[in-house]
C-alpha cells in the first residue's frame, strides 16, 4: 500500500499545484506557475502517509468484524477533529523549513476543512480494504472447508470399498486352513501386499492407471485363489493410457461386483474383461462379465447397488458434470460398466508401469 501512495501521491500534488495556479489566476489575478505549489503540494501529501497509517491502526482496532458502528463513529469522529490540526501543524513546520511565507492561522484556515475531508475518505478507503479483506478470509476458509469436506467424504466412500472384500478373504482363508495349507499361504501373502499397497495410497484420490492396475492383479491375486480355475481374467490395457491419472481404487469394486454377482451366485466358470482406451480427450475404463448381468427396474434403469452408487459419487466429487458412468448389460450377455473421465496425462515414475501383462 505504502508504494501505491509513492506512485499516486505525486499525480495528486501535480493536480492541485494546477488547481491553485487557476485560483490564484482567476481570484487574485496573479499568475503564479504550478510548479511553485508542487513542494507545498507534494509535503502535504506525503506527511499524510503517517497518518494514514494511524487511521489504518485505529481502524484495525476497531474493525467492521466486530460491527460496533456507534462506538467506531464514537472514536472517528472526534479523531477527524484532532489529526487534521497535527497534521497541518507538521505540515506547515515542515514547509518553514524551506522558507514557507504563510503565517499559521491563515494556513489552517485554509486547509482545515479540506483536512477533516481527506480523513474520512481515508477512513471510508481503510474501511473497504478491511471489508474486503475480512470478505477474502471468509472466502478462503469457507473454501478450505468445502475442500476439507469433500476430501472426507471422498474418504468415507473409499473406506466402504473393502468390508466385503475383506470379510470374504478371511473366511476363505479361515476354510483353506483346513483343507490347502499352501493355498491359504499363498492368499496371505497376497492380503498382505494388497494391504500394504492400499495403505501407501492412502489420502490420494488420483493415481496413475498403472498403479490403478497393479492394485486390481494384487486383488485379483487373492480371487483367483478363491476361486481357483472358475475365474478368468482377460485385461486389454492400452499402453499410452497407463500415465492418465484416475481415481484410487475406482476398478476394485466394479471388478468386485462382477465376481459377487456373475461368479459366485453360479456354478459355472466366469470371466471378466477390463478395459482401457483413449478417446479423443477422455480415458474410457471398462470392466466386463459373463455373468447375468443387471436386472432392470419398473422404471427401465438397471438396479445400482452401494458399490455402484458410491463410484458416481465419487467421479461426481472428483469431476463435477465432466464424467460419464454408463450401467447396462454387454450385447453378448453380462454386466457391463462404463467410466469416462477427462484424460489427464503424468509420466510414470517407476519401470513397473512398462510391466502390465
Amino acid at each position: 500500500m505504502g508504494g501505491l501512495f509513492l506512485f499516486l501521491f505525486p499525480l495528486i500534488a501535480l493536480f492541485f499545484a494546477y488547481q491553485l495556479e487557476i485560483f490564484h489566476y482567476y481570484t487574485e489575478h496573479k499568475s503564479i506557475p504550478y510548479w511553485e505549489f508542487f513542494p507545498t503540494m507534494l509535503s502535504y501529501w506525503y506527511l499524510w502517509i503517517l497518518f494514514f497509517f494511524l487511521i489504518w491502526l485505529i481502524s484495525q482496532r476497531y474493525s467492521p468484524e466486530k460491527k460496533k458502528w456507534l462506538l467506531i463513529l464514537l472514536v472517528h469522529i472526534p479523531l477527524s477533529l484532532i489529526i487534521p490540526l497535527g497534521h497541518l501543524a507538521l505540515t506547515f513546520a515542515f514547509l518553514k523549513i524551506f522558507g514557507f511565507k504563510e503565517n499559521f492561522p491563515v494556513f489552517m484556515a485554509n486547509w482545515y476543512m479540506f483536512d477533516v475531508v481527506v480523513y474520512w475518505l481515508a477512513t471510508v478507503f481503510v474501511y473497504l480494504a478491511l471489508y474486503y479483506r475480512l470478505y477474502r478470509t471468509k472466502e478462503l476458509a469457507a473454501a478450505k472447508m468445502e475442500t476439507q469436506l469433500a476430501a472426507a467424504q471422498l474418504m468415507v466412500l473409499k473406506g466402504q470399498v473393502h468390508p466385503h472384500f475383506l470379510f470374504n478373504t478371511l473366511n476363505s482363508i479361515m476354510v483353506l486352513m483346513h483343507e490347502d495349507i499352501r493355498a491359504a499361504e499363498k492368499m496371505i501373502t497376497h492380503l498382505s501386499d494388497f494391504l500394504r499397497y492400499t495403505l501407501e495410497n492412502t489420502g490420494q484420490h488420483e493415481v496413475l492407471l498403472w498403479q490403478e492396475v497393479q492394485f486390481i492383479k494384487r486383488y485379483l491375486d487373492i480371487e483367483k485363489v478363491r476361486f481357483r480355475d472358475r475365474l478368468a481374467v482377460r485385461m486389454d490395457i492400452d499402453a499410452q493410457t497407463l500415465s492418465a491419472r484416475v481415481p484410487s481404487l475406482i476398478l476394485q469394486p466394479l471388478v468386485e461386483n462382477s465376481i459377487r454377482h456373475g461368479i459366485v451366485s453360479f456354478s459355472r466358470n466366469g470371466e471378466i474383461v477390463i478395459v482401457s482406451k483413449r478417446e479423443g480427450d477422455h480415458l474410457v475404463l471398462q470392466v466386463e462379465d459373463n455373468g447375468p448381468g443387471f436386472t432392470r427396474q419398473p422404471d427401465g434403469q438397471f438396479k445400482r447397488g452401494i458399490g455402484l452408487s458410491n463410484i458416481e459419487a465419487r467421479l461426481q466429487k472428483l469431476y463435477g458434470k465432466k464424467y460419464r458412468f454408463e450401467v447396462g448389460n454387454a450385447p453378448g450377455g453380462g454386466a457391463l460398466v462404463k467410466i469416462v473421465i477427462p484424460f489427464i496425462k503424468s509420466e510414470p515414475q517407476e519401470k513397473e508401469a512398462l510391466n502390465i501383462a
